[in-house]
């Protein structure tokens, strides 16, 4: 989410989670470059209560 605002601090950020020894996550494609990643997905079915005041 940070790569289209400030490329170059996404790239160094992204290249030191891809050194972590325990990632997480396998949607993440970690041999690929931060703005190659795709974007997340929304769940429309999600039941997600809206309260405005």
């Amino acid at each position: 989410m940070l790569a289209p605002m400030a490329p170059h601090f996404a790239t160094e950020l992204w290249s030191k989670f891809q050194s972590c020894p325990n990632r997480l996550g396998t949607p993440v494609m970690w041999d690929k470059s931060v703005l190659e990643q795709t974007w997340p997905e929304l769940d429309e079915d999600y039941p997600l209560d809206i309260i405005v005041k």
